[in-house]
């Protein structure tokens, strides 16, 4: 299957990988993108875990990854990682 993450969801992990290394330090940092990346694969596989939101469209799905939503939509051949977002973070604000 083919991942592709867009440009905003790219933005999201470098701000959460700024935070996490300079509140926790590079190794905190350094394993939570990994962890991120393995779930990431994880979801490719069986890309139906997610489940809907009402505050998104019908074809985006949400997937909680510790503190964070995978925000994503996906075809038989395609994954597109749209945001990765804190789950505290109002959904209704992305749309």
């Amino acid at each position: 299957m083919i991942i592709t993450i867009s440009e905003l969801a790219f933005e999201d992990l470098e701000s959460i990988f700024q935070y996490t290394f300079e509140t926790l330090g590079i190794k905190k940092a350094i394993d939570f993108k990994e962890n991120l990346y393995n779930n990431i694969q994880k979801l490719s596989q069986m890309t139906t875990m997610g489940h809907k939101h009402k505050n998104l469209s019908e074809e985006l799905r949400i997937y909680n990854f510790e503190y964070h939503s995978i925000i994503y939509d996906f075809t038989e051949t395609h994954l597109q990682i749209i945001r990765i977002v804190n789950q505290r973070r109002n959904i209704e604000d992305l749309t």
